[in-house]
């Protein structure tokens, strides 16, 4: 566990001091820079960026949440189709930082692969 993971189990167990916030804020500032695509502004999902037959299936920060820059998640990685995109959304339609989050697209014809490995997943997490 990082340092950034345990102070942020403090936070949620109620046992941590204001300086420690501060010291995660101060690392995670990447999220909130304001590194958007030219036309960000013009749009609020990311359909602009799906080609013939694409699908988004989440926003994603990679395998390494709490860490600056973004990369396909290891699990998903081998899929032939599978792609990030170039600005992400957040529910309420505005920009995310790219440093922060990238839209995760897979052709459909994958769309049952990467369920299955998805729902392999959860199954994990949920025991």
């Amino acid at each position: 566990m990082t340092e950034q993971e345990k102070t942020i189990t403090k936070i949620f167990d109620k046992s941590v001091e204001a300086k420690d916030i501060i010291r995660i804020y101060d690392d995670c500032a990447y999220i909130n820079n304001n590194n958007f695509v030219k036309d960000a502004q013009k749009h609020t999902s990311c359909d602009w960026q799906l080609k013939k037959n694409e699908i988004w299936l989440g926003n994603t920060s990679g395998n390494e949440r709490w860490e600056k820059g973004v990369d396909i998640p290891d699990d998903y990685a081998h899929l032939k189709t599978i792609r990030l995109g170039e600005q992400a959304y957040c529910i309420k339609g505005k920009p995310l930082s790219r440093d922060y989050c990238l839209p995760l697209i897979i052709d459909k014809s994958e769309e049952e692969d990467y369920n299955r490995i998805y729902m392999k997943k959860m199954s994990i997490h949920a025991r």
